[in-house]
């Protein structure tokens, strides 16, 4: 639908509703900093509006920031409900520091959501070979967990990984979800197009508070399943 959304901005910004700064502002992520107890740092992404004012959603749906009917921005764990954790911004700006009001610690700090990927990123460096082999795994078509924790520092969000699949049949799939992780949709997953060719493919998957995911190998899966830790969101 995305191009719905670039016809409708077009015409907003036709008729002189917004300028371009202010569509893009309107839309763009955000991004919260801190030493946040709880920890609510991470990237945040338009959700909608709430009391005529853009939302947020942090991406694994844990935390938005949101405005009050008095127009002050608050971070909570529900939209729309005032409750602990609290932090509020005082100066009624997106941008800036949120006060700890309500059973929280830290001062969140509200930036451009583009700004935190970049700054949080951490690329992991130069490895000689890769992490794990076709004999780490477990391939039976079920789902098992996959410690990245010796690799992946305490307080990593998620992780860019490169895997390497080869088959003697095609569609030999392999899918990787976040540890912990209930349902089968919110996934990522690669598979062999064609017999005995080699598919080589980014992904970026959510590593639980242990850094653990978790991977489902299907039986076809016979000849070559390499995954290297290429870096990771702080």
């Amino acid at each position: 639908m995305q191009w719905l959304f670039d016809i409708i901005m077009g015409m907003v910004l036709k008729l002189g509703y917004l300028t371009g700064a202010e569509v893009l502002e309107w839309t763009a992520p955000v991004g919260v900093s801190g030493e946040l107890r709880p920890d609510a740092t991470c990237v945040y992404l338009r959700g909608g509006t709430h009391n005529g004012q853009p939302y947020y959603k942090r991406s694994d749906g844990a935390y938005f920031i949101w405005t009050d009917e008095y127009e002050f921005w608050l971070i909570t764990e529900e939209l729309g409900v005032i409750s602990a954790p609290l932090w509020q911004s005082f100066e009624k700006e997106l941008y800036g520091d949120y006060e700890n009001v309500w059973g929280c610690l830290g001062i969140a700090t509200v930036t451009d959501g583009q700004k935190v990927l970049c700054k949080s990123f951490i690329y992991r460096g130069d490895p000689d070979d890769h992490d794990y082999h076709i004999g780490d795994f477990i391939i039976d078509s079920a789902w098992h967990e996959l410690d990245l924790s010796v690799h992946v520092p305490e307080g990593a969000k998620a992780v860019v990984l490169l895997l390497i699949l080869q088959a003697t049949l095609t569609h030999a799939t392999l899918t990787i979800k976040k540890g912990g992780q209930v349902n089968n949709f919110n996934v990522s997953s690669t598979l062999t197009q064609a017999a005995n060719i080699i598919i080589a493919e980014d992904i970026i998957v959510a590593v639980n508070e242990n850094r653990i995911i978790e991977y489902n190998a299907k039986t076809t899966i016979d000849t070559r399943l390499d995954l290297t830790i290429k870096g990771w969101w702080l």
